[in-house]
């Protein structure tokens, strides 16, 4: 337990707030996930829809991560990870399923979900999950940072 704890202080010592967006409309299975990530200080925004997460994932500044339902009143998770693909400044989606199925979770890794979770996941590895989503997150947008200013400093 140890490691997480140092992963996470190191992670809070660069400054950076982790965010998150849940995108559900009905998810009573996303509940214990929001629980363990307000625990950690997770500043978290809500949406119920694909055109409300549209509009968080369109602002000046995005959610490092996105827990997503399979299923939303007007799509479905590959909606919001073709969204999430939009994104001015790079996002990482991670699936939530109400149960675990193959062909979902296939699904989900193929359009470039970070991972697929379903709610009987130890609940110990879910802060290493999600702490890994966000650093992967920053580690992507600080380099689309050096990469957009490289035309400019050559």
């Amino acid at each position: 337990m140890q490691p997480l704890q140092s992963t996470e202080k190191d992670y809070r010592r660069l400054g950076h707030d982790i965010t998150a967006l849940l995108v559900h409309d009905h998810g009573e299975h996303l509940a214990r996930f929001e629980k363990s990530l307000r625990l950690h200080l997770v500043e978290l925004t809500h949406a119920r829809t694909c055109q409300e997460a549209s509009q968080a994932i369109q602002q000046d500044s995005p959610p490092l991560l996105i827990f997503t339902d399979t299923r939303l009143s007007d799509g479905t998770f590959q909606d919001i990870l073709k969204l999430a693909a939009e994104a001015e400044e790079f996002v990482n989606v991670l699936v939530v399923s109400r149960v675990g199925s193959t062909t979902l979770y296939m699904e989900a890794m193929e359009h470039g979900a970070f991972d697929f979770l379903t709610p009987n996941i130890e609940p110990s590895r879910f802060p290493l999950i999600f702490l890994s989503a966000a650093a992967d997150a920053m580690d992507r947008r600080c380099r689309q940072s050096q990469e957009s200013l490289a035309p400019v400093l050559a």
